[in-house]
């Protein structure tokens, strides 16, 4: 399989667009000889490009048909607020792409099996994230990317972790899959520009664990107790959020299919967070404290009596086993600086292992999840000896 690293800048002298393809030879492969179809999106259309791959390095230049946008904005720094940043988001690209294009694809309907490394500036990725109507494939690899950003020659910003939160309150897009993209690629951002120690939470540096932290407890949280609220996976969950930011002008049909969407999207939401704040890490390798106190009030306070597949019929309870199983596996994931861990976290996830054999849920999956974190528990030396009967 050819393994390609391309990279796309944009001349501004020139005012053309510069495509660099480096195809590595990976030991018992062989040259990829054929074409290969770019894709070159700007603010009149889009622009197909074929060409041919012979040599191991390429660079292609490419005229830009759309004029030259406004002066960008600069950035959100790492100690700004979000409240002190005056300047708001302005577009799918935060207002800080300046260029006539958009972004660029290569490939883009996966013709050939190949392993692609794609690096373009942030804004460019923002753009392809949120715009991108036509590949949810590609917008994935867009959020994936972000979490790089800024690369360690850059200024500290946090324009990357502001786009990815976006995506996942779900108002610019209504794909389940993307916004669980999102969730897990804001925590493995946070992982990636974490500072040393773990100490303090409420810092800045920890801007993408504090936003998945947020947007659950504003998604699931009773905001008066701030206890988890029951679980409700219906699609009317979706309505009021939809009708808030104009769907009720389209047509019904349409907006009930969004709805449904958006319910969807929030199911994922809620089972992909806990896995996102699981991958948090400092620059010494340990997960915030803060994290299993968090995930552990979320595992002992689940209620789901009211989550009943049908709101005229409450003898039906839908299933919660695969949101559960989510949140075991994330509790077991965590490297915890102070060694054994919290009692509690054995206990309530022994006391469901016990339950499910009681009560068994869908193909057993909470036995399964349970099981599998005692012995992630155990292999981290977090499982008590006088725990397990």
């Amino acid at each position: 399989m050819p393994f390609f690293t391309v990279g796309f800048w944009y001349n501004r002298k020139q005012t053309q667009a510069e495509i660099v393809i480096d195809q590595t030879l990976l030991p018992g492969c062989e040259k990829y000889v054929g074409n290969v179809k770019i894709t070159i999106v700007e603010e009149q259309s889009e622009y197909v490009h074929h060409k041919r791959i012979e040599a191991q390095r390429h660079k292609w230049e490419f005229p830009c048909h759309s004029k030259v946008r406004k002066k960008r904005r600069n950035r959100q720094k790492l100690h700004e607020s979000d409240e002190a940043y005056a300047n708001q988001i302005s577009g799918p690209g935060m207002g800080l792409n300046d260029t006539p294009v958009y972004w660029v694809k290569i490939d883009p309907e996966c013709g050939w099996l190949r392993h692609i490394v794609m690096y373009q500036p942030d804004f460019n990725w923002m753009e392809q994230l949120l715009s991108d109507s036509k590949c949810i494939r590609s917008r994935v690899h867009a959020a994936r990317a972000l979490a790089l950003f800024p690369l360690s020659h850059e200024k500290a910003h946090v324009m990357a972790c502001r786009v990815l939160t976006e995506c996942m309150h779900g108002l610019t897009t209504h794909s389940r899959r993307l916004r669980a993209e999102a969730a897990i690629a804001l925590g493995l951002w946070q992982s990636i520009h974490a500072q040393e120690t773990n100490t303090d939470n409420t810092s800045n540096e920890w801007k993408g664990m504090q936003n998945l932290v947020r947007i659950f407890k504003d998604h699931f949280f009773d905001r008066n107790a701030d206890m988890p609220l029951p679980n409700y996976f219906l699609p009317s969950g979706g309505k009021v959020v939809l009708e808030s930011v104009g769907a009720d002008e389209e047509s019904t049909t349409n907006r009930d299919i969004q709805i449904q969407d958006y319910a969807e999207g929030e199911y994922e939401i809620k089972k992909a967070i806990p896995k996102a704040l699981a991958v948090v890490r400092s620059l010494t390798g340990f997960s915030p404290p803060d994290i299993e106190i968090f995930l552990l009030q979320l595992l002992t306070q689940n209620d789901n009596s009211k989550n009943y597949v049908e709101m005229a019929d409450e003898s039906s309870v839908a299933e919660d086993c695969f949101y559960l199983g989510s949140l075991i596996m994330a509790l077991s994931l965590l490297v915890l600086e102070k060694r054994g861990g919290n009692k509690e976290t054995s206990k309530e996830i022994l006391r469901l292992l016990h339950f499910d054999d009681v009560s068994p849920s869908y193909n057993y999956t909470i036995t399964v999840c349970c099981l599998e974190a005692l012995c992630n528990l155990q292999l981290a030396g977090r499982l008590h000896d006088n725990i397990v009967p």
